[in-house]
C-alpha cells in the first residue's frame, strides 16, 4: 500500500515539474517557431511544404502521417516461402491500416462540415442568412470525397509498414532491412542460408507474431469521434441560440409595486366575463312555410311528370321512383332510358310527348326550369332520337334538382313547432285568445244555452228592439209561421247573449 501512495505522489511530483518548466521556458516567439516548423519544414520540398498545407484538415492531430513524397518500392523476383509469408504479414497489417486510415478521414470530413455549419450558424444567430441544410449536407459529401481522395493518394506500401512494425515496437529497422532484400531479387537469397536469409526468416518470425498484435487490430478513429461530437453539440447550441430570446417582453423601468395582501388582490381582480353561448337560432313560422309551400309545389310538380310516364312500360319504373320520393333513383333511371327511346314505336314516342306536355301545362309554374325541360323533352320525342336523349337528360337533371327541394312532413312539422315556441317565448304580450274559428263556435253555444233556459221565445223576452222575431234555442217556430230559419241581421244562435233570463 505504501508503495502505491509513494508511486502515485511521485508521478504527480513529476508531473507538476514538467508543467512548471514548460510554462517557465514558455515565450511567444517560440511557440511561432515550433508552429512554423511544422506546418512548414524546411528540411521538406516546397511540393511537399503545399501539400501539408492543402491537406491541413485531414492530418493534423490525428494518427496518420502526413503527405510525404515517397518512391514506391516493388517486390521483384521469385520468392522463397519465408519471403512470401513476410510479404503476405505485411499486405494484412497494411491493409488493415489502411482501414483505420479510411475511416479517420472520414470522420475528419464530418467534423469538418460540422464545423463549417457551426460557423453558418453564428452567422444566422447574429442576423445573417439561414442554414440551408441542402447545401450543409453537399458541403458534407464534398469534403468526405476529398478526404478518400487524400486517403487513396497518400496511402502507404509495404515497404512503409515495415518501418511503422520497426519505429512502433523497437526492432532497430530489422523489417525495413529484409523487405529491402525482397526487393534486389531472389537469387541472391536463395540456395545455401546466409546473413539476407536469417534476416528475412527472423523478420518473418517477427512479424508473423506482431500480426495478432491488439494493436494492429482494426479500431474506430476515437479521437475523430470524439471531435464530431464536440462539433455536433457545438453547431446544435448554435442553430437553437437563433430562436433564443424571442417573444420576451421588454424589461419596463416602473418601481417596484406596492405589497397588496391576498384576499384584497382576488377583491381587485375584476370579473372575466363569460361568453355568451352560441344559440342557434329557430327559423321563423313565414320561413317554415314558405319551405312548405315550396316543397308541396315541387312534389305536385314530379308528380305530375310521374302521371306522364306512367302509361309506358319503358318508363313506368320512373314514375314509380317518383312517387317513392327517391328523386335521385328516377333522375338516374330516366337518364339511362334515355338512349333506348328510339327502341319505341313512333305512336308511343308522340304519345309520351303529348302526356309531357300536358303534365307541363298543369304545373304550379313554380319550377319553370323543370317546366322548361319537360316541354323541350315532349319537343325531342317528337324529333329524332338524338336531340329526344338529350332532352331527356336535361329533364333528369331537373328531375334530380327540383327533388332536392322536396321536404319531409315530419321535418317541416318539426320545425313549425320550434318556430312557435320561439316565437311565444320571445314575445312578452302573448295573444291568449283562441284561433278565430274556435272563438266562434264557442260563443255560439254559449249564447244557444242562454236562450234556452231564458224560456220561450214566443214570450216576447230576449227580443232587440230593432230586430224581428227569431227563433228560440228550442227549435220552435216564430208568429209568422217560419221555423228554424234565420232572419237578415240576426245571429247564428237565435238569441242575444245580452238577453234577460
Amino acid at each position: 500500500m505504501a508503495t502505491r501512495v509513494l508511486t502515485t505522489g511521485r508521478t504527480i511530483a513529476t508531473t507538476w515539474e514538467r508543467l512548471t518548466q514548460s510554462l517557465a521556458t514558455w515565450s511567444p516567439m517560440a511557440m511561432l517557431l515550433q508552429l512554423r516548423a511544422f506546418l512548414w519544414p524546411t528540411s521538406a520540398s516546397v511540393r511537399v511544404r503545399w501539400l501539408r498545407l492543402l491537406w491541413l484538415p485531414f492530418w493534423i492531430g490525428a494518427e496518420i502521417a502526413p503527405p510525404h513524397t515517397v518512391q514506391r518500392v516493388r517486390v521483384r523476383g521469385d520468392l522463397g516461402p519465408a519471403s512470401r509469408r513476410l510479404v503476405t504479414y505485411l499486405s494484412s497489417i497494411r491493409h488493415r491500416q489502411l482501414a483505420i486510415r479510411y475511416a479517420t478521414v472520414i470522420a475528419r470530413a464530418i467534423a469538418l462540415g460540422l464545423l463549417i455549419g457551426a460557423i453558418w450558424a453564428a452567422l444566422a444567430a447574429s442576423g445573417g442568412q439561414r442554414i440551408n441544410s441542402g447545401a450543409l449536407l453537399i458541403t458534407t459529401g464534398i469534403l468526405i470525397g476529398l478526404g478518400l481522395v487524400f486517403g487513396w493518394r497518400h496511402r502507404p506500401d509495404l515497404r512503409e509498414t515495415a518501418t511503422m512494425l520497426d519505429a512502433s515496437f523497437r526492432l532497430s529497422d530489422r523489417t525495413a532491412t529484409a523487405f529491402d532484400h525482397l526487393t534486389i531479387g531472389s537469387d541472391r537469397i536463395q540456395g545455401q542460408p546466409h546473413l539476407a536469409y536469417l534476416q528475412i526468416a527472423e523478420a518473418t518470425n517477427t512479424v508473423g507474431m506482431l500480426n495478432k498484435h491488439s494493436a494492429l487490430r482494426v479500431r474506430p478513429p476515437v479521437r475523430e469521434l470524439v471531435l464530431i461530437a464536440g462539433m455536433a453539440l457545438l453547431f446544435l447550441g448554435l442553430y437553437l441560440l437563433r430562436g433564443t430570446g424571442a417573444g420576451l417582453p421588454a424589461t419596463g423601468n416602473s418601481s417596484i409595486p406596492a405589497f397588496v395582501a391576498a384576499k384584497d388582490r382576488l377583491q381587485q381582480q375584476p370579473a372575466i366575463p363569460t361568453p355568451p353561448a352560441e344559440v342557434k337560432q329557430a327559423p321563423s313560422v313565414q320561413d317554415v312555410q314558405k319551405r312548405a309551400d315550396k316543397s308541396a309545389a315541387s312534389e305536385q310538380d314530379l308528380n305530375k311528370i310521374a302521371d306522364a310516364l306512367d302509361d309506358n312500360p319503358l318508363t313506368a319504373p320512373i314514375a314509380d321512383s317518383i312517387r317513392a320520393g327517391d328523386y335521385k333513383k328516377a333522375a338516374d333511371q330516366l337518364n339511362a332510358v334515355s338512349s333506348q327511346v328510339s327502341q319505341l314505336s313512333p305512336e308511343s314516342r308522340a304519345d309520351l310527348a303529348d302526356k309531357l306536355d300536358q303534365a307541363a301545362n298543369g304545373m304550379t309554374g313554380q319550377h319553370p326550369d323543370l317546366q322548361d325541360a319537360t316541354h323541350k323533352a315532349a319537343d325531342g320525342l317528337r324529333s329524332d332520337p338524338q336531340q329526344a336523349e338529350s332532352s331527356l337528360s336535361d329533364l333528369s337533371d331537373q328531375i334530380s334538382k327540383t327533388g332536392e327541394t322536396v321536404e319531409s312532413q315530419q321535418a317541416l312539422a318539426k320545425d313549425m313547432r320550434d318556430a312557435r315556441e320561439a316565437q311565444g317565448s320571445g314575445s312578452s304580450n302573448q295573444d291568449s285568445r283562441p284561433e278565430p274559428g274556435t272563438a266562434q263556435s264557442d260563443s255560439s253555444q254559449g249564447q244557444q244555452q242562454i236562450a234556452g233556459e231564458g224560456g220561450d221565445a214566443s214570450s216576447g223576452q230576449g227580443k232587440q228592439p230593432d230586430q224581428g222575431q227569431q227563433t228560440n234555442g228550442s227549435g220552435q217556430s216564430d208568429p209568422n209561421g217560419t221555423t228554424g230559419q234565420q232572419q237578415p241581421g240576426q245571429n247564428q244562435s237565435g238569441a242575444d247573449s245580452s238577453s234577460a233570463p
